[in-house]
């Protein structure tokens, strides 16, 4: 799935908007990272080196604030940083969506 989603990244030239939030949180219990839509433990990780669960949750941010929401870098080889989940420290981020597939009669 990795692949796929960094491939398509590329081909639709998301060279500007590089960040996408992938629906993953460590908000309940620092360090156990977990899906939102499915509220267990990931099986899967990407993280780059210092980040997710060796980063500790910790960033300085005005204002106060942890990185408690996983992103997709497509600058750092699409691999997974943490950063903080709110816009009110200057953040933003597009997201993927997983979805099954369907048939339109």
């Amino acid at each position: 799935m990795q692949d796929f989603i960094r491939a398509k990244l590329v081909e639709q030239h998301y060279d500007k908007t590089w960040r996408f939030w992938i629906g993953a949180s460590d908000r309940e219990h620092e360090g156990k990272w977990q899906w939102l839509s499915e509220p267990r433990k990931m099986e899967y990780s990407n993280w780059s080196p210092g980040q997710g669960t060796d980063q500790h949750g910790f960033l300085f941010i005005p204002g106060g604030g942890t990185e408690d929401c996983a992103v997709l870098d497509v600058k750092d080889h699409a691999q997974w940083h943490d950063y903080p989940c709110s816009s009110g420290a200057g953040f933003w981020y597009s997201h993927i969506c997983q979805f099954s597939e369907f048939v339109l009669a």
